[in-house]
This record gives C-alpha cells, sequence and structure tokens, in this order.
C-alpha cells in the first residue's frame, strides 16, 4: 500500500486493491495502524473525529481531502523518509 500511495493520492478503496484485499477496510485498519506507531513514535498531537473526538490516527502519516470519495496524501516529510529508507 504504501509504494502505491507513493505516488500520489489515493483513497482507501484503491489502496485496498493495491494490497489484494476487497474491503477499504481492511485498509484503513493497516494505515491507521502504521499511523498510530508513527505518530505515538513522534509525539505527535493526532488530529480529532468531530463526532465523538477520537484520534483520528491516519492523520500522522497523510491529510485527507474530500474529492468522490476520501482521498488520502501521504505527508511529504513522511514520504521522504520512507524514500530514504528504501521503503518506496
Amino acid at each position: 500500500m504504501l509504494f502505491r500511495h507513493a505516488r500520489g493520492p489515493k483513497s482507501s478503496e484503491v489502496l485496498a486493491r493495491a494490497a489484494g484485499w476487497g474491503d477499504y477496510g481492511a485498509a484503513n485498519l493497516h494505515y491507521g495502524t502504521i499511523a498510530k506507531e508513527v505518530g505515538r513514535w513522534l509525539g505527535l498531537s493526532l488530529a480529532r473525529f468531530d463526532r465523538d473526538g477520537t484520534e483520528f490516527f491516519t492523520s500522522a502519516i497523510a491529510q485527507e481531502r474530500r474529492a468522490e470519495s476520501w482521498v488520502y496524501e501521504l505527508h511529504a516529510e513522511f514520504l521522504e523518509a520512507l524514500r530514504r529508507h528504501g521503503i518506496v
């Protein structure tokens, strides 16, 4: 998913298909997990959902924007770190 996402903004549906999953929920779960770890390790204050105030973990590695569906764009700093470490 990260390799595909490094090429530009993607929706959860596209990222799920890139990983071989038929449901975007799996992509959200995996992205949320890695983003939570990155955010905690860096000591970031994460964005919160308006509806209930819970942390939006993916905000640690990407920003969201509304298009036809939700689209996520990796933060430039996170993308640079992935590239420097040969991950993407």
